[in-house]
């Protein structure tokens, strides 16, 4: 969190058509809070086929953080 601010999400598709300039300095200024260690992504969870279900309910309660991904044997 950068204060107190936290980006859930975002739809590039219709910025980036009507102003481009925009979005690659959107992107430049993130990839810099990344690279000076401002701001930190959340680890990505890894769960097995039977914790599907509790990521799921997470995903619909909205507690998830990050990426979540399954890992196949």
């Amino acid at each position: 969190m950068v204060k107190n601010y936290s980006i859930e999400g975002l739809h590039w598709s219709l910025y980036l058509a009507r102003k481009p300039e925009l979005v690659r300095r959107a992107q430049r200024e993130v990839f810099q809070l990344l690279a000076d260690q401002r701001i930190r992504p959340p680890e990505p969870r890894q769960i097995g086929i039977g914790e599907v279900a509790l990521a799921l309910n997470a995903l619909a309660g909205r507690s998830a953080q990050g990426k979540t991904v399954m890992a196949v044997p």
